[in-house]
């Protein structure tokens, strides 16, 4: 019923990767990873992903990869 960690690389427009993080937010353990995929700044993927979170670390040298921790209850 839960995972300790979930890669996003889907649906690459706005609305596409805030729905995805929605649904996988609800199933992340407090303390597990979301990685995203393709979160260039300034691309409609980097919009949807600042609408649901701004606590974020961008990885560097990578094609827009982020990594969400889930805040601990």
């Amino acid at each position: 019923d839960s995972v300790d960690f979930a890669f996003i690389d889907g649906d690459h427009s706005e609305e596409g990767i805030y729905n995805d993080l929605v649904s996988v937010y609800k199933v992340v353990k407090p303390g597990g990873i979301i990685l995203c995929h393709d979160c260039v700044r300034g691309s409609t993927t980097y919009k949807g992903l600042v609408k649901f979170t701004s606590d974020f670390e961008e990885i560097d040298g990578t094609h827009g990869m982020v990594k969400i921790i889930k805040k601990m209850s």
